[in-house]
């Protein structure tokens, strides 16, 4: 599921969600004269200023888990074992009270997706630029796998 039902914000308080589209497409607007000016002055890697307002902000904090519960309890109700969402761009595997919870995040801030194995795990894979003015390909690298 996306997940978007699950987010009281956009739902009851439209005028927030407004200005947080707003304020995020600023800030990515902004952030493509940072990464010039980071890539004009050799400074490796990616890094989203968006991506870095979203974490920094308090109430994110408890809005993110307040949505992983909701969501959860849902899929509980729902009677399946877990589910697999979107909207809130916070990847993550975990249980929540008995359910499995995956978040795949997002491929524009965290440059994050959720593949899954032949075995059946599933693990978020965080796609990287490679190193140095002349990369061509993009690697991706795995850093987190459970279930």
């Amino acid at each position: 599921m996306h997940g978007d039902e699950f987010d009281q914000v956009t739902r009851y308080h439209r005028w927030v969600a407004i200005l947080g589209d707003v304020s995020y497409n600023l800030l990515v607007r902004i952030n493509s004269w940072l990464s010039w000016i980071r890539r004009s002055l050799g400074v490796p890697g990616y890094w989203s200023l968006a991506g870095y307002a979203k974490r920094k902000v308090k109430h994110a904090v408890s809005f993110i888990f307040d949505f992983e519960e909701s969501v959860a309890r849902a899929a509980r109700d729902r009677g399946v074992d877990g589910v697999i969402c979107g909207h809130i761009h916070c990847a993550v595997i975990k249980q929540i009270d008995g359910i499995d919870y995956v978040n795949c995040g997002d491929w524009v801030d965290s440059c994050t997706a959720v593949v899954e194995h032949l075995d059946g795990r599933l693990e978020i894979i965080h796609h990287l630029p490679a190193p140095g003015p002349a990369a061509g390909d993009l690697p991706v690298q795995a850093n987190h796998a459970s279930r």
